[in-house]
């Protein structure tokens, strides 16, 4: 072997490495732009799509009349702050007391579908005087604790919103005469 090959099977070997080298970072840098367009892909679908939060939660009292029960109104504020309309929205509660053991919770479901358009408020207003069970927690004074689902659609893709809330009957009064309450959107997937 002369000095020639000698040298030019170094090349050769020096060539191969640098070119296995360029392959490696090649493939690294195509990992990392693959990564990098996932994570862009899904901030545009997180971005492009119906969100539906509680944005107010209270109950309205009605003091009642001669014979008459009280006339309760649990009002919740649902809004679409998305950039897309929720499709097939439907609302549905669980309310149950604190405090009273073995008590029976009330389911409520609104009947039908709807849709909110983005910037669109759901205000809900359920008589809970329909319900004998809450006339016995009133009495109780018992905390009322709320489970709620907002459960929607975007084409065929499912989305829900939950929240938890609860209405304080056991606290006093606000200075403006409204129960105390308290509310957190808990999860939107």
């Amino acid at each position: 072997m002369t000095a020639y090959d000698s040298m030019l099977l170094v090349v050769q070997v020096v060539g191969a490495i640098a070119l296995l080298l360029t392959l490696v970072v090649y493939y690294r840098q195509l990992l990392t732009m693959n990564r990098q367009r996932q994570a862009s892909e899904r901030e545009i679908a997180a971005r492009m799509r119906p969100w539906v939060g509680l944005f107010d939660f209270s109950l309205e009292r009605t003091a009642p009349y001669l014979g008459q029960k009280h006339d309760d109104v649990l009002r919740l504020l649902l809004r679409n702050f998305g950039p897309l309309p929720a499709q097939q929205a439907c609302l549905s509660l669980i309310l149950k007391p604190t405090g009273l053991a073995d008590a029976e919770p009330i389911h409520w479901k609104e009947q039908g579908l709807k849709a909110l358009m983005p910037d669109e408020e759901g205000n809900y207003g359920i008589r809970l005087s329909e319900y004998p069970r809450y006339s016995v927690w009133l009495e109780a004074q018992c905390d009322i604790e709320v489970e709620g689902t907002m459960v929607y659609a975007l084409g065929d893709t499912r989305f829900r919103t939950e929240f938890l809330a609860a209405l304080l009957l056991s606290k006093p009064l606000t200075s403006d005469g409204k129960v105390r309450t308290k509310w957190r959107n808990q999860d939107a997937v």
